[in-house]
This record gives structure tokens, sequence and C-alpha cells, in this order.
């Protein structure tokens, strides 16, 4: 980890703990990159504002901050507008993920969020897709179980269920936390009419598998593991009943790692249960999530994370015959992925092949490097060594 990153977890852990921090010796340049890639610049700026007295820097920072403030405010207007229609209409809804987790920052709008995700029914689709067509949204993605919808680069994701999530490719752990995911509507809590948010626990546990997700599959920056520790911070949890379902899952090792990151990027206490993995794990995962920007955008190639994925739930087939899989799934994504990117197929899926076609060519033509985007769709730009030492790490905390 460099010496810049280190010091951008000194910041976060400042402003999770309420402290100050010497910003002296700080590269402020190179710290504001990292939490620009983190989403995180509306965070570190409230940390050392008072501190910094350099006018580029200052005003730099400012307005990150401002800019971010702004979006998350509007964020918050429109999700009040359509609770407000939700309501109206009876239609019962669950809020999720960063519309929630706001609430564990002071002030709310210091915690990002790319969407604002919310829970319906499946019987209340038509109801909700009307209201948003009202609201002069477009809908941008209507393949169940999401549609996604969005107007002045504000998007909201409609799940009409959560137990789509693919949290791992390890088969057992999969199935277990699908159960859990099924039983989401029995772990509601009433905020007011037919708006309803997890209760804590479930949240928590809800928390930690969103983190998995993303964490197996791409790669997951500070941010996450900061909403682990102000969480815990926040809220008086069970870990009785949390430690039960993580070690039904199977994911007492990964869970144990996602702890030992919190103790040792801000200090949390371990909680009971749990315990630090040995050292060359705990920093080859720092390393891997500080490295990796908010949704694995940065750092190693997502092709490492997505081909060990492949390997691992297909890992009775040969090296190369995943190598294939991968490849074949990159260059010719199936009918659901393809609709969405093109609409026609609805319509017309027999013209699939020649959608495949097309897809390829507009990705050389975006990235105006014919072999480097053949490379990238073909994953031939994977990296063997990493890739087997990627998958040790991963064996190391149960994945």
């Amino acid at each position: 980890m460099r010496q810049s990153e280190r010091d951008f977890i000194t910041l976060l852990k400042a402003y999770a703990n309420g402290e100050k921090a010497d910003i002296t010796s700080m590269n402020l340049e190179e710290i504001y990159e990292i939490s620009n890639v983190n989403n995180l610049v509306a965070v570190i700026f409230t940390v050392i504002k008072d501190e910094l007295k350099d006018e580029v820097l200052y005003n730099k920072f400012n307005a990150g901050y401002f800019a971010h403030v702004m979006k998350q405010t509007n964020q918050r207007l429109e999700t009040n507008k359509l609770i407000e229609r939700l309501n109206a209409e009876k239609i019962e809804h669950i809020l999720i993920k960063g519309i929630v987790m706001c609430q564990i920052y002071t002030p709310p709008e210091l915690r990002g969020m790319g969407d604002i995700d919310i829970i319906i029914e499946p019987s209340s689709r038509k109801k909700v897709d009307k209201i948003f067509a009202e609201m002069g949204y477009k809908a941008t993605c209507e393949v169940e179980p999401v549609y996604t919808y969005a107007k002045n680069k504000i998007e909201f994701e409609i799940h009409s269920g959560v137990v789509h999530y693919a949290v791992t490719a390890s088969y057992d752990i999969q199935k277990n936390c699908l159960t859990f995911l099924k039983d989401i509507w029995n772990n509601k809590e009433k905020v007011s009419g037919y708006t309803y948010v997890l209760n804590k626990n479930y949240d928590f546990i809800f928390l930690l598998l969103h983190l998995l997700k993303h964490f197996d599959l791409v790669g997951t920056g500070a941010r996450f593991f900061l909403d682990i520790t102000l969480y815990i911070h926040k809220y008086e949890l069970d870990f009785d009943y949390i430690n039960s379902q993580i070690e039904f899952f199977g994911l007492t090792g990964f869970v144990s790692l996602v702890f030992a990151l919190c103790n040792d990027f801000f200090g949390l206490e371990m909680p009971k249960g749990y315990s630090i993995p040995e050292k060359k794990v705990l920093d080859y995962f720092a390393d891997y999530s500080i490295c990796k920007g908010i949704f694995g955008k940065q750092g190693q190639s997502d092709e490492v994370n997505t081909f060990r994925h492949k390997q691992e739930s297909t890992k009775n087939l040969h090296y190369y015959l995943n190598f294939i899989k991968l490849s074949v799934n990159s260059v010719c994504p199936g009918i659901k992925i393809m609709r969405v990117r093109y609409p026609i197929l609805k319509k017309l899926p027999f013209l699939l092949p020649i959608y495949w076609i097309k897809r390829v060519f507009e990705k050389a033509t975006l990235e105006n490097r014919f072999g480097l985007a053949t490379r990238r769709l073909l994953g031939i730009n994977i990296n063997k060594n990493e890739t087997k030492k990627q998958t040790e790490m991963f064996k190391k905390i149960g994945l």
C-alpha cells in the first residue's frame, strides 16, 4: 500500500472516530484522486478543511464536496417525491442500501449513492411503472426482477425481490444466502405509511452479503468497510443472531476478514466469534480493497476476478475450458443481457447473432483500438499468475 493510500485510510479513521488528523506531510493531491475514485471526497474534506491552507487544493476539495452534497440532496428530494406517490397508491416498499446507509453518516449527505434501490412486491410492478412515467422518468431496463428508471442523472433501481442476487460462485454458500434473502419481507420495519426499512440485524447481514457480491466478483473500495464500521458504531446489534446466520452461510472466514480490515483501517473492535487472519492474507486484501475503487473500477484487471469466479462455478472443468467459456460469455452474452442494450431483441429475438457482431464492432469503435477491444472481449488479458494467487487467497477466507 502506498503512503498516500495509508494517509487516506488515516483520514477516514479520523472521520469514523470523530478525531482530528495531522495532514502536514500528506500528499493531498494524491489523496484527492484516491478519494474521488472511492466517492469519499466529501468525507475527506470534512476532516481536513480546517487545516487545509493551500488555496488551490482547498477549492478543489470544496468543489468536489458541494457537487457531491448537491447530488445527494437531489436524490433525496426525488426519493421523497416517489415515496409520497407510493404511499398515496398504498404500495408497500422497502428502502435498501445507499438511501438507508446514508443515515449512519454525519451529515447523511456525505454518503454517496450511485442509484436509489427500493424493493416492491411483484404485483405492484405495473402501478410503479406508471408512477415513474408520470414523474417523467424513462425506463432504461425492464428485465425482471429489476427495472431501472432515469431522469436528469438520477437513477432508481426497483426490485421485485432480491433472491436473484448472485453473491458468490460457491454453490453451497449461494444456496444458503438465497434461503435467507427469500425472507426479506418478513424482516421489514415500518417507517411510516407503506414505507419500510429492514430491521437492523437483517439489514446488517444484507450489507455483508452485498459487500460479498462485489468483493468476490470485481472488488470493493474503502467505503464498504467504512459503512460496516459506522453501522456497528451507531446500532446495537445482536451478534448471537448475526453469527448464527454467518455460520449457516459458511461465511465465517470472509466476515472475519471484513471485520479484521475494519479493525486495521479504522480501529473497530473485533466482534465476538471472529479472529484476525494471518498477516499475508490481511495485507493482500488490504491492498486488494484500496486499489479497487468503489466497485472494482481501479487497480488490477477485473478479468482476473471474473475468470476466478468462473473457475469456481465450474471447477470440474479444465482451466482452458473455463477460459473458452468466459471468452464466449464475454463476446456473446445471453438474450436477457442483450435485450437490455438492444430493445429491438424483445420483439425480434432471432436477430441475436447479428447483434452479437454489432456489439463487437461497437466495443472496438468506442475504445478506438480494435486489437485492445478484441483482446478484452476475448479475455486474453487474463493474468494467469495473478489468477492463481487470487484464487489461493480467496480460498484462505473460505471463498
